[in-house]
């Protein structure tokens, strides 16, 4: 069993770090929020006019929902688990993953902890007063709902990985004080998806040859749904690779120098599912 200790690192409480993330974005006077707003539909906008597509007062995009209809220039798919059978999304291989957190009292053997120990699991230091255990990992689950059995498997799991620390801090099930269960949205291959909404039926058109020959060298752009991206399935350490991944989406919006190369950008392209599924065969490709 492999226990890393990063005694460099530094952790974050994700609600509270995105409530400062929203906090500043609110100060630049660019942001607008609307809550309880459900989206139903989004519609492409057919234009008749000779301005390019990306420009900023063009509307490209009608959204349907339950405040009415709203126009955008650009649409950018960035939810969970709970958006990925919407219209576009669901042409992509996203899945869900339930996860389960246990929240422990603090006590006197554990209280100084002060870094993330990383296991099978993980361990955070506390947090008003809490530590942080887990976490659970079953496929295809939609329930938000929590279960004893695995707040349960989550203080197992502790004592399984590191049983000296487990028997110094002796937590049992009247020491939890909290669970969570939420959904992780994850991709076949654990990284994020970002960038541009790919146009499957043209790629299978312009890029058949790969169904072939696999190594073939194509120079064709791919061919996308213009004012249409998505920055999804963080689910695996989205933490870490959310804040680049806005820098790439950022590039590709304005136009700008990607923070990566070119292998990266592929490798977090969401483009990437098709062109392995044309070389699969997957695609009714003759």
């Amino acid at each position: 069993m492999v226990v890393y200790l990063c005694l460099k690192s530094v952790w974050i409480s994700p609600q509270d770090a995105v409530k400062q993330i929203i906090s500043a974005a609110k100060t630049t006077g660019r942001l607008r929020i609307e809550h309880n707003t459900l989206v139903t539909k989004i519609t492409k906008i057919e234009q008749n006019t000779t301005l390019p597509s990306n420009h900023s007062h063009l509307k490209n995009w009608q959204l349907s929902t339950n405040k009415g209809d709203f126009e955008a220039s650009v649409v950018i798919f960035c939810g969970g688990a709970d958006i990925i059978n919407f219209d576009w999304l669901n042409q992509l291989p996203f899945s869900s993953v339930q996860g389960q957190v246990t929240s422990m009292k603090t006590n006197e053997n554990i209280q100084p902890l002060s870094t993330v120990i990383c296991h099978k699991g993980y361990l955070t230091p506390h947090h008003n007063n809490m530590h942080c255990i887990g976490a659970t990992f079953n496929k295809d689950s939609t329930r938000i709902t929590t279960l004893p059995e695995e707040d349960e498997f989550n203080i197992n799991m502790l004592s399984t990985c590191m049983p000296e620390l487990a028997n110094s801090v002796n937590w049992s099930k009247q020491d939890i004080a909290s669970s969570k269960s939420r959904l992780r949205c994850m991709t076949p291959d654990h990284l994020p998806m970002v960038g541009p909404m790919p146009d499957i039926k043209k790629h299978i058109d312009t890029y058949p040859h790969l169904a072939k020959d696999k190594n073939w060298k194509y120079n064709q752009v791919a061919p996308v749904v213009d004012n249409l991206y998505i920055m999804m399935g963080f689910g695996a350490r989205g933490l870490c690779s959310a804040p680049l991944a806005a820098d790439i989406l950022t590039a590709n919006l304005c136009g700008t120098p990607y923070p990566v190369d070119n292998d990266m950008l592929f490798n977090l392209s969401p483009n990437r599912f098709i062109i392995r599924d044309i070389i699969r065969r997957k695609n009714n490709i003759s």
